[in-house]
């Protein structure tokens, strides 16, 4: 039920959580809430799905 990776990135700052089909998203995500409520930090969470990958169909 744990992530399968992090990051903390850039302007914001922004913390990206990866997951597989075996982990309890709602778990991390009451979690990451709970976390930056002891510490004072207003959140938004947003989950998002990896899109798939591009197709070039004609090249000049």
């Amino acid at each position: 039920n744990n992530a399968i990776g992090a990051c903390v990135s850039g302007a914001g700052p922004s913390i990206l959580v990866l997951t597989d089909e075996l982990t309890d998203e709602n778990k991390i995500v009451n979690e990451g809430v709970k976390t930056c409520k002891e510490f004072g930090i207003d959140c938004n969470i947003i989950k998002a799905k990896i899109a798939g990958g591009v197709k070039v169909e004609r090249c000049n």
